[in-house]
């Protein structure tokens, strides 16, 4: 509110001046707020003291995932409690779980949990599995970019009333971190070997850099949005002289502990290639296990060396 007093003849004041105003608190804005009477303190200047503001409501009094940070394609189990404030029975409600705001681009996980009956006073717990995944919701406002950020909802509604959008009791919002998969990447450019020149039969340091592609940025609307990675842990690195396949000889290998993401990591392997050679394919396997999936990431590249004779 804004009031402009302008001074034209004589004195002018402005006096008892009152203004009532509502303040709106949203839980989702608040997290710290608790489903009941919570309490708000406000000040503002030349007001003689704080005002106590008092709000309450009720909602699905939680809703939690097994893992606060989990990667994607990793199995998760989100469950949501509800409570029924109400004097009487309540039932049946459907809670349906969503990746998303259910009113903008959200998607159901899986099929409406059912609850026939809850008595007054009473809380159940249902629950679903989701297959985490980074995903970039509709921005709400530009512009678009910063980190992904995974919204999940549980909604109750009056049984039935789901295919029509209606019959809506309460809805609660929790706001993951998915991480990005490790991305076990090596390429030609990735391999050499000192002396740049080497001699057949002399000595050669093979030097294979590992590359951990995780949480690299992506274009999106105005801007850039990045993921949140995923470490690579316990990287095998085997170099071979010929196919690994079809009889190539392992020249060397060697363990990285971790890569971060979008770091890498050195492997080097002192080597005499033969003394009858003009050049030399050599083949670079590198391997680590996805965290969330447990499967083995795999990456083989090649890169010729080619050899002067003594």
């Amino acid at each position: 509110m804004r009031i402009d007093l302008e001074r034209r003849a004589g004195e002018l004041t402005l006096t008892g001046l009152e203004a009532t105003v509502d303040l709106q608190l949203h839980p989702v804005s608040l997290p710290a707020l608790h489903v009941g009477r919570n309490r708000c303190t406000f000040t503002c200047r030349g007001h003689k003291g704080p005002v106590t503001i008092v709000h309450s409501w009720d909602e699905v009094t939680s809703l939690r995932a097994s893992d606060a940070e989990p990667t994607a394609g990793q199995k998760v189990t989100l469950s949501a409690e509800v409570i029924n404030r109400e004097g009487t029975a309540v039932g049946p409600l459907e809670v349906q779980f969503y990746e998303g705001h259910p009113d903008l681009d959200g998607t159901p996980i899986g099929r409406p949990v059912a609850v026939r009956r809850l008595a007054a006073g009473k809380k159940v717990t249902v629950s679903r599995t989701w297959t985490a995944q980074t995903r970039m919701h509709r921005p709400l406002r530009p512009p678009y970019k910063g980190y992904v950020h995974t919204d999940l909802f549980a909604v109750v509604r009056v049984a039935g009333a789901l295919a029509s959008g209606g019959g809506l009791v309460a809805m609660a919002q929790l706001r993951l971190r998915v991480k990005d998969r490790p991305r076990l990447e090596i390429e030609p450019e990735f391999v050499n070997w000192e002396p740049k020149r080497p001699t057949a039969g002399g000595k050669v340091n093979v030097v294979a850099v590992v590359w951990n592609g995780s949480s690299r940025k992506r274009p999106y609307g105005w801007g850039f949005l990045y993921v949140h990675g995923t470490a690579l842990e316990k990287v095998r690195v085997r170099i071979f002289s010929g196919w690994p396949g079809r009889g190539g000889t392992l020249i060397g290998q060697g363990a990285i502990r971790r890569i971060a993401p979008l770091e890498h990591g050195v492997v080097r392997v002192a080597w005499r290639p033969p003394a009858k050679r003009s050049a030399v394919d050599l083949y670079v396997e590198a391997s680590a296990v996805d965290p969330a999936t447990g499967r083995m990431l795999r990456a083989t590249v090649r890169k010729r060396m080619p050899l002067q004779s003594k």
